[in-house]
């Protein structure tokens, strides 16, 4: 997830979708284009299409703490 404004919500947030793939194939980082000169902030979160036990479809993992990156 990432946008313009720090402290974001993942509700109103832009995000990149890295499907899941297995073994060599797997990818390690994922390619956004088209982003505005300025600071960039991000959350990570994990997910899951498999039905833990006791869960439900598409779990989500809590988001990672806020990074950001300033583009020329």
């Amino acid at each position: 997830y990432y946008s313009t404004h720090a402290g974001f919500s993942l509700e109103n947030a832009l995000y990149v979708d890295a499907p899941y793939t297995s073994g060599p194939l797997a990818p390690t980082s994922a390619k956004v284009t088209n982003l505005p000169e300025t600071t960039i902030y991000y959350k990570v979160v994990a997910y899951s299409s498999l039905i833990p036990p006791g869960g439900t479809a598409g779990a989500v993992s809590e988001a990672s703490a806020e990074g950001s990156i300033t583009l020329p």
